[in-house]
């Protein structure tokens, strides 16, 4: 359980790394008038939802499904 545990830390680590590595090479190539308006936008992000959470989530239907007893074959 304790190297499951660890292998998810490991990869959140990585993948918060790699979105500070992006976001830090856009606003480096971004315009210096833009630069302003993105790390404005980063530091406020709720201010602007994004798509996928301000959608009303489509609904799920789970079905149950129940071992079938096998019969002896005599």
């Amino acid at each position: 359980m304790n190297t499951h545990r660890l292998h998810r830390t490991a990869a959140a680590a990585l993948a918060a790394c790699t979105t500070l590595v992006l976001f830090t090479a856009v606003v480096s190539i971004a315009p210096q008038h833009e630069r302003g308006e993105l790390l404005a936008r980063a530091a406020a992000p709720a201010a602007q939802p994004a798509p996928a959470l301000a959608r009303t989530p489509a609904p799920v239907v789970v079905a149950w499904v129940a071992p079938v007893p096998a019969r002896d074959a005599e």
